[in-house]
């Protein structure tokens, strides 16, 4: 899982403290086992429009590693 955020984040949901977003996306990725935190310097709230073209590149590569992943069945066990 990716887990992206733009360092200017203030206002993100459900978090608390001066970088609410970055505290709330990093408490997200020490949880989710094998998550991949990338933050955004450029962006705040809304990296697809503030920060188009680094998010761009960093959730294509991220795909593209997802790809490259051998895929696992999951059809229940009959």
């Amino acid at each position: 899982m990716l887990v992206l955020v733009g360092a200017e984040d203030h206002g993100a949901p459900l978090a608390t403290g001066p970088k609410r977003g970055l505290d709330n996306a990093q408490f997200m990725h020490e949880r989710i086992s094998g998550s991949e935190l990338v933050v955004l310097p450029d962006a705040a709230h809304c990296p697809p429009v503030e920060a188009a073209a680094e998010f761009s590149r960093v959730v294509g590569n991220f795909l593209d590693r997802a790809e490259a992943r051998p895929t696992v069945d999951a059809r229940p066990f009959m």
